[in-house]
Formats: structure tokens, C-alpha cells, sequence
């Protein structure tokens, strides 16, 4: 069951759900999938205004299920303690490579790209929505593990994106070298990114280790004054 007090742990920063995720880290990650809900939700209600050669509101019903699913596995209580460090991969996963995927399926079965130059248009426009996703998981990964971890995600998730939409272009009109330098342009600020969030993450750890290391040595000197007292 979940309840106010816990309601109230899954939205405090400052509260660590486990040890085997850095403090703060899913707040946020809730957050922004709770606002990506929000947005879809919007697009939703207003999707009954496109050309009606286009199903955009069964492609928006279709991106509701796995955001819905996320949001699912992130509140559910006690998940985090009970899957360990399994916990937020699994998350990551789903945040990073589910979008793709639907995307992908979503206009196979309800977009027509060849019949439609609107088609075009909203592969376009999602494809660039999908970059900003993508890149807020790149935070997250470069905030929780190293550098070696942010190159794989660079690497693999635009180059799983291109191959797909190459898939999903095939035989039609719409030429594939922007999607090409969409996602290059999406790798290289991935790798930027990550290199820079992992270097500050990796000075902070070791500033805390050392503060640490000094109250120590405090707490330390100031044992025999306190017996002596």
C-alpha cells in the first residue's frame, strides 16, 4: 500500500532508497517521467486536429503505455530494496531503448510515411522530442556510473535509433541522411555531456570521501577530551 509517508519518500531528495543508487537521483528520474506523462497527455487531448489521414491519437495511446509502465516501476514501494542493483538498470533500460522501440512500432501501424507528407513532418519532430528524452537519461547514467558506461549509451542507443528508422523509412520519399546527422549530432553531445557530468561527479565523490576522512580524525582528537570531561 502506498501511503502519505511514503508518497512523501518518493519525492525527497535527500532521501536514499538504496545503496546502490546515488541519493537524490530517483526524485528526479520519477519527475521527469511524471512530466513526460503530463506532455503526453496534452498531445493527447489535442491530437484530435490532425489530418485525419493521420491515427495520431492511437500512436500517443501507444507512447502512454510504457511511460505509464515506467512511472508504474518507479513509486512501487519497496522495489528498490527488494531488486538491489538490479533496480535502476532495469529503469534506465526501459527509459532509454522502450521510447525507441515505440516510436519505431507506433509508426509502422499507425502512421502511413509514404501516403502522408504529415507523416514526415511528425517523424521529424519526434525523433528531436526523442533526443531530449535520450539525453536526460544520459544524465542520469553519467550521474550513477563512469565514463565507459556513458560511451556505451552514446554509441548503442543512436546507432539502435538510425538502424530502426532506416527500417522504417525504407521505400518511401523521406531521405535518411537527416536522421543520419540527427543522431551524430545526438552521439557527440551524449559523449560531452557524459564526459563532463562524470569528471564533477567523480571530484564531488572524492571531496566527499575526504571530508569524511576528516570528520574522522576529528571525532578522533576529540574522544580523549570528551573521557577527560
Amino acid at each position: 500500500m502506498i501511503n502519505n509517508q511514503s508518497i512523501a519518500k518518493l519525492i525527497q531528495f535527500d532521501h536514499q532508497e538504496s545503496e546502490f543508487v546515488e541519493p537524490g537521483l530517483l526524485p528526479m528520474f520519477r519527475l521527469f517521467v511524471g512530466i513526460q506523462l503530463f506532455l503526453l497527455l496534452i498531445i493527447l487531448v489535442v491530437s484530435g486536429m490532425a489530418p485525419p489521414a493521420i491515427d495520431l491519437r492511437s500512436f500517443i495511446l501507444w507512447s502512454l503505455i510504457w511511460v505509464v509502465m515506467l512511472l508504474g516501476y518507479l513509486v512501487w514501494p519497496d522495489l528498490p530494496r527488494q531488486l538491489g542493483r538490479y533496480y535502476l538498470p532495469i529503469a534506465l533500460v526501459a527509459a532509454s531503448v522502450l521510447p525507441v522501440l515505440t516510436q519505431t512500432i507506433g509508426f509502422y501501424f499507425f502512421l502511413d510515411l509514404s501516403a502522408s507528407p504529415e507523416g514526415a513532418t511528425i517523424l521529424s519532430e519526434s525523433s528531436w522530442r526523442l533526443l531530449v528524452i535520450l539525453l536526460v537519461c544520459l544524465v542520469f547514467i553519467a550521474w550513477q556510473y563512469d565514463l565507459r558506461q556513458v560511451v556505451r549509451f552514446s554509441i548503442g542507443v543512436p546507432l539502435l535509433d538510425l538502424a530502426l528508422i532506416a527500417w522504417l523509412v525504407r521505400g518511401s520519399d523521406i531521405p535518411l541522411t537527416n536522421y543520419v546527422v540527427l543522431n551524430l549530432n545526438g552521439a557527440l553531445s551524449f559523449l560531452l555531456v557524459g564526459y563532463i557530468i562524470t569528471n564533477l561527479r567523480k571530484a564531488q565523490r572524492e571531496n566527499n570521501r575526504l571530508w569524511s576522512r576528516q570528520m574522522q580524525n576529528w571525532s578522533i582528537m576529540l574522544r580523549p577530551m570528551n573521557n577527560w570531561q
